[in-house]
């Protein structure tokens, strides 16, 4: 044989002096076989396609791969693919880039106030039921129908704090280090250890102590604070901020958590949103000329439904009063 081939078809001493002295393709294609034109144009294709990979053109000899190995800080022994080698580089960008967000977030949280990285508990009472709650500190608390309580998981701070709505009665762990305060729209109920309750169905918030001693008054207005003793109740309206204290009765302001119903010198409105959510009812007010009436409810067993107390009313109103029961849709509609 004249010439050396690696196989019968393909000549690769021509292909690889073509490629070392880069003349690229013959001028006459009849000096190669069909195989090693098509071999040779994919080598070109090849090496044209990572012509931006400087050094590649260059690594002729074993000298020459060793200064490129140590221009590109390689060892002198393994050989790197460059897909490697861009994932290094990306990592070497990516990590401190990685950290430093981290460190933005972590001192970004850090920055929130404590209790925002705490998860609020929520405990909400349906319609004609009630709900006994254990606070974390080992309190008591009994909602009413429609009730909502809001409070943290742990208390860690200066003062225990919840918020409600609709009505709760509350025996309090006593703690003189960390006072207990309940809010109740704009109404502030400050206590150390102690029971009682508040309604803040209607217009009036109306908070009645059993024992122990509270302190109620409004965020915005510490002055006007005054201290309840037992047996005494404050009536806080919500529309002019005017906080009263009078005596009151325990009885009547217990009276639902132990399966009883009573009401004292109660504005219609008020009453009927009561019994509504009581007796899971919607009320549908189609004439206000009732709301300026004021009705007393005597203590007594709460009836299985509604139709007894709504007689009551109707009996004590002078002027006539219409209850539409719906009982498919749960409504009231008075006319």
């Amino acid at each position: 044989m004249g010439k050396h081939k690696k196989n019968t078809e393909v000549d690769w001493e021509k292909i690889h002096h073509l490629l070392d002295e880069q003349s690229g393709l013959p001028v006459s294609t009849g000096q190669m076989s069909e195989e090693e034109l098509e071999l040779l144009k994919e080598i070109i294709a090849i090496r044209t396609q990572a012509g931006e990979l400087k050094g590649w053109e260059g690594v002729n000899t074993a000298e020459d791969l060793a200064k490129l190995k140590a221009r590109l800080s390689l060892p002198a022994t393994v050989v790197v693919p460059i897909w490697r080698r861009v994932i290094r580089y990306a990592a070497v960008i990516f990590i401190p880039l990685a950290i430093a967000a981290s460190a933005w977030l972590l001192f970004k949280q850090r920055s929130l106030p404590a209790a925002d990285g705490l998860k609020y508990i929520t405990q909400e009472t349906p319609k004609n039921n009630t709900q006994p709650v254990i606070l974390p500190d080992g309190s008591k608390v009994w909602l009413n129908a429609g009730s909502r309580l809001h409070y943290l998981p742990a208390f860690t701070g200066k003062q225990r704090i919840v918020e409600m709505s609709g009505e709760a009665y509350f025996e309090i762990a006593a703690n003189t280090l960390q006072p207990f305060m309940v809010k109740v729209n704009s109404q502030v109920v400050q206590v150390l250890g102690t029971s009682f309750n508040i309604n803040a169905y209607g217009r009036q918030i109306i908070t009645t102590l059993t024992q122990g001693k509270i302190a109620v008054g409004t965020a915005d207005q510490p002055a006007t604070t005054q201290y309840l003793l037992p047996g005494q109740q404050a009536a806080y309206d919500t529309l002019t901020g005017v906080l009263h204290v009078s005596a009151g009765s325990t009885a009547t302001a217990l009276a639902w958590k132990s399966g009883q119903i009573a009401f004292t010198d109660v504005a219609f409105d008020d009453l009927m949103k009561q019994l509504g959510l009581r007796y899971d009812y919607r009320i549908i007010f189609t004439t206000e000329q009732f709301n300026r009436l004021h009705y007393n409810v005597p203590l007594m067993p709460r009836p299985e439904n509604i139709l007894p107390l709504l007689e009551l009313i109707k009996a004590t109103t002078a002027s006539p009063i219409d209850f539409n029961i719906d009982t498919l849709n749960r409504t009231i509609e008075i006319k």
